[in-house]
């Protein structure tokens, strides 16, 4: 992919996938430097790719650190507010930075969504509600978290998250 890059410097696709092996490395860092050149491209919001660089962005710098510069993304709202990844990114986003008003009702609006899920299948169900049980259990909202984290099923997180409660470990 470097060496790819080397060929055609200016092709946001190339960044990208760049910026996604980083990611699935576990190599935060380099990831944000590679998604964050891709999204200064004008690249079309409908394209899956394009929505993928986002919800990996968020992630990346959730997992590197730097989730004040991930708050930045609520100004793409209006493009990707359709996407139930994006939704969950910032219900995520929110939570990292402490405001779990914003982050119960973005993942509440998630599990809700009717649209199909093109990067992470999960989002809207057994993930978001896992994360909805976890924050209501972080904000020792334990009864409420109970109803979500059971609506997760066989989601082994949520399993752990519910025995953890319920025998208050």
């Amino acid at each position: 992919l470097l060496k790819m890059l080397e060929n055609e410097p200016d092709n946001p696709y190339h960044i990208y996938q760049i910026g996604i092996s980083y990611f699935n490395l576990g190599n935060y860092e380099n990831a944000v430097n590679y998604l964050e050149k891709t999204t200064q491209y004008n690249i079309d919001p409908s394209l899956v790719w394009v929505q993928t660089t986002i919800y990996y962005y968020g992630l990346a710098l959730i997992n590197a650190g730097q989730s004040k510069i991930a708050l930045g993304l609520e100004g793409i709202y209006n493009e990707f507010c359709h996407v139930p990844e994006y939704i969950y990114l910032m219900g995520l986003i929110y939570a990292a930075n402490g405001l779990f008003a914003k982050s119960l009702a973005m993942l509440g609006k998630v599990v809700n969504m009717t649209e199909e899920c093109h990067i992470d299948a999960g989002v809207t169900s057994y993930q978001g509600y896992f994360q909805l049980g976890n924050i209501c259990h972080h904000i020792k909202k334990d009864d409420l978290a109970l109803q979500y984290l059971k609506k997760a099923g066989d989601y082994a997180p949520a399993i752990n998250l519910i025995n953890k409660i319920e025998n208050n470990i």
